[in-house]
């Protein structure tokens, strides 16, 4: 695999200068078997016997009723027959008309009145949908399984859905499933108020996170570690610090100890208001109670180094993971260089690429996409470009950003035309970035900004 070694081995950057950039089966697993056994229904073998025939030993072969199904690329992964034939059914939709939704309820509802399928079917039908790219899909389907007496929607299916609402930045969406759980007859518990702090708390909505934790309380019950840390991330995001720290108090008199999440998100917090000693402080104050670090925590501090522009700080970090055992992942890849970006240390950002893929260490979808607009910042539209060919190549998740990223560095180069183009190939494939918004990014890129 080709490296970035013709820019690390020279001297700064410039324009015109020329990189050479690599990034980074479905396996037919065999079907399992069951003997079963005629004329003998307590034993897995047995002798059958027929009338006028000598004994004989019947065994039926049955396979596994969720496989994996290569005569069709569309479903990928491990389902029912049942399950497999509406995947495909609703993935061609998604290509050819994803914005009639009475055109999907037509193939759902004729599936389920054919096929008669089981409340496991559908859930295969969830699974399948449920990652990134097919989010608004997954969406609908979802809604329409909890209208489908059959499949019987109870408290954690609704619970799920919320919480990715959540993750999408959807909070209205959020508050109207929980209302419509509530309503069906389930049990609004902590486990989905829990999750409401949590989606209130990344929204900045503070508010409305301690209200939701009030309610736990006045509900009978006793907030857990999940909570409090809930909680925490509501007050880091907000900025309100000292009461993050008194809620750490609280925790601890209540008799819940604080864990990695806890300290983690109070780092974090500390960081976005660019206080780095006071994120250093609350790091050593966890070791010394006898938390172990982790990748996360370790690049929560990390971070709050580079938003400062103390990449040399932040590389120390960064170093230690490695000594400490840990495989830095994609997060922390990307922070470390984006801790670079701020300080145009572009060689010294590209000397850690060689150095990480030298260990053999692959380099993830943010990390590439970050590479992208680093790239088109300065003009470097040839190394973008076979970033962004290797990462089609080695099936790294392309995510909307990544294309707003590759959009600008187009423009940037004034190569408008092939930007459009650009565009319509990924609109063509289901990844529709706004060139506009945010100065090339989406408002979901913007939001995939905010951790």
């Amino acid at each position: 695999m080709v490296l970035l070694m013709g820019l690390h081995s020279r001297a700064p950057v410039s324009s015109t200068a020329v990189i050479s950039v690599s990034a980074f089966s479905t396996v037919l697993l065999p079907g399992k078997f069951r003997i079963n056994v005629v004329g003998n229904k307590n034993s897995e073998f047995g002798l059958g016997v027929r009338e006028r025939s000598s004994p004989r030993l019947s065994i039926r072969l049955q396979a596994s009723k969720r496989q994996n199904w290569a005569e069709e690329p569309l479903v990928r992964g491990k389902v029912t027959k049942r399950a497999m034939q509406v995947i495909r059914d609703v993935r061609i939709w998604g290509q050819e008309k994803h914005d009639d939704i009475q055109a999907l309820h037509r193939i759902l509802d004729e599936w389920a009145a054919r096929k008669k399928p089981e409340r496991r079917d559908l859930l295969d039908v969830l699974k399948d949908f449920d990652n990134y790219l097919d989010r608004e899909i997954l969406f609908k389907l979802t809604e329409w399984s909890f209208n489908q007496e059959w499949f019987e929607a109870n408290a954690r299916d609704y619970t799920k859905l919320i919480e990715r609402y959540g993750k999408a930045g959807r909070v209205e969406d959020a508050e109207r499933t929980l209302q419509m759980m509530e309503a069906s007859g389930n049990v609004i518990d902590m486990v989905v108020l829990t999750v409401m702090i949590g989606i209130y708390g990344k929204t900045r909505q503070l508010e409305k996170a301690l209200e939701t934790f009030e309610t736990v309380k006045e509900r009978g019950f006793t907030p857990d570690i999940r909570t409090y840390n809930s909680l925490m991330v509501a007050y880091g995001y907000a900025g309100k610090l000292r009461e993050a720290e008194l809620l750490l108090e609280e925790m601890t008199m209540a008799g819940v100890l604080p864990d990695r999440e806890t300290y983690c998100a109070l780092i974090n917090g500390y960081g976005r208001l660019g206080q780095v000693e006071q994120a250093q402080r609350v790091f050593e104050l966890m070791v010394s109670r006898g938390v172990k670090p982790t990748t996360k925590v370790c690049t929560a501090l990390l971070d709050a180094y580079g938003k400062v522009g103390d990449a040399d700080s932040a590389r120390v970090i960064f170093d230690s993971l490695r000594v400490n055992g840990f495989i830095p992942d994609d997060r922390a890849v990307t922070l470390m260089l984006k801790a670079y970006e701020r300080r145009d240390l572009l060689n010294k950002a590209v000397g850690l690429v060689v150095e990480l893929e030298s260990a053999g260490i692959k380099l993830g979808s943010e990390t590439l996409t970050t590479l992208i607009g680093w790239f088109g910042r300065l003009g470097l539209l040839a190394e973008a470009e076979e970033i962004f060919t290797e990462m089609e190549r080695k099936e790294v998740t392309i995510k909307p950003k990544t294309c707003a990223l590759m959009y600008k560095a187009y423009s940037r180069a004034g190569q408008l035309d092939k930007a459009e183009e650009f565009a319509e190939i990924m609109k063509g494939r289901g990844i529709v970035f706004s060139a506009n918004n945010g100065m090339g990014f989406s408002s979901e890129a913007i939001q995939l900004e905010v951790r």
